[in-house]
């Protein structure tokens, strides 16, 4: 299997419409096909240095699980075959009334820019998503009328996938610095400052477009549609 084959692992963060949250996040982890089997094992290599069987999420994240966490911020920048991608989404600026579509529309707008006609990709999406078959299938469709590379899209479930958790590690971070105030002595705010410093990346702020590794784009709802 070349490597012109991607996975793309889908998550989201603070994306219920009446959450009282006002910026939503969206994300993927996007590693090679041919790369997945080592990654994964490589992930459960830190699982037992550090002796963490929980789940990777941003939530969980304590002073006691912080240097697992710390070391996979590291894991990650120091590969260059896993990349993530990000769009911010201020809500508040919402004025549909069909917020079930617009959501499903936002995740086309994270997937449909950074889809390179000359690869082949599968697309996993945690299931506690929004997103019905129905919609996931559409979201194929239209993503295959321009481009016709959309093997596979689906729901997964994230306790049972490492990547897609550490998607949920990365847009966590987003969404907590994005909508509370900064509080310096938890171990979030700590992993955040760390994660900024190792991708050199304000996780408020919108990157050039043409980042790969961390990749972070401001949505305009006034020019979204």
């Amino acid at each position: 299997m070349n490597e012109d084959r991607y996975i793309y692992y889908c998550d989201e963060s603070s994306h219920l419409q009446n959450d009282k949250k006002q910026f939503m996040v969206l994300g993927y982890i996007s590693v090679p096909y041919n790369r997945v089997k080592k990654i994964k094992e490589e992930i459960k290599s830190l699982r037992l240095k550090h002796k963490n069987t929980l789940e990777i999420k941003w939530s969980n994240l304590t002073n006691w699980n912080y240097p697992f966490y710390a070391e996979l911020v590291d894991y990650f920048i120091d590969r260059s075959d896993i990349c993530f991608r990000a769009i911010i989404v201020d809500k508040y600026k919402y004025i549909g009334d069909n917020y079930d579509k617009f959501y499903y529309l936002m995740y086309y707008q994270l997937l449909i820019h950074k889809l390179d006609a000359s690869n082949k990709y599968n697309i996993y999406l945690d299931i506690k998503d929004d997103l019905s078959s129905s919609r996931i299938e559409k979201l194929k469709e239209i993503l295959n009328v321009r481009f016709g590379i959309i093997e596979q899209i689906q729901h997964i479930r994230s306790h049972e996938v490492d990547l897609l958790q550490l998607c949920d590690l990365f847009i966590g971070a987003i969404a907590y610095k994005l909508n509370y105030d900064p509080m310096t002595s938890t171990p979030k705010m700590k992993l955040i400052d760390k994660i900024e410093k190792r991708t050199g990346v304000d996780l408020t702020m919108q990157t050039a477009k043409s980042e790969t590794k961390f990749n972070i784009f401001k949505i305009k709802l006034n020019n979204a549609f």
